[in-house]
């Protein structure tokens, strides 16, 4: 993979994942076996869903980007009003630009809804990072989903983050 993709990640979408966060999804979702399904809930500007469908691309993967698409109350910082916005179709350019869309299939609704009706098979690699507030509930409509040996990812579950985000370590 050339380092000068990945560099352009970082420049071609907005987010809040760091750079070594970003290199472990792309790492994971490249060592699954062929055919995998990667499921992501929360989206929001795409970063992470870039990262995953690049390793995607190399396991000839799907991931499954599962978010309202809709900014409520974590908005990006930049100093926009994205309230009442939609990032679908933005999410969905970004990742055809980037060249990685064939690997994405972008689902509107609320994780939990989604994973109720989940009948795209088991999942091998899961990364949460949805409503922060949502994590339990989020890991528990998607545990049943998983495939043996899967891999689980939250987003924030780092002890620093505790006093930030308490509802993902509590989860993790």
């Amino acid at each position: 993979m050339c380092r000068r993709k990945v560099r352009g990640l970082r420049e071609a979408f907005k987010g809040f994942l760091r750079k070594a966060e970003g290199a472990a999804l792309l790492r994971y979702a490249k060592v699954l076996p062929r055919g995998s399904r990667i499921v992501e809930v929360g989206t929001l500007h795409g970063l992470s869903t870039a990262y995953l469908a690049l390793g995607a691309r190399d396991s000839e993967s799907m991931v499954y980007a599962v978010d309202p698409f809709e900014f409520g109350e974590l908005e990006p910082g930049d100093g926009a009003n994205y309230q009442g916005k939609s990032s679908l179709d933005d999410v969905s350019r970004r990742l055809t630009d980037f060249g990685v869309k064939a690997n994405v299939s972008l689902i509107r609704g609320l994780s939990q809804d989604v994973a109720r009706s989940w009948n795209n098979g088991p999942i091998n690699l899961l990364w949460v990072d949805g409503n922060h507030n949502q994590a339990r509930e989020d890991w528990d409509s998607w545990k049943p989903h998983l495939s043996d040996g899967a891999r689980v990812a939250f987003h924030d579950s780092h002890p620093v983050h505790g006093s930030r985000f308490p509802k993902v370590l509590e989860t993790v």
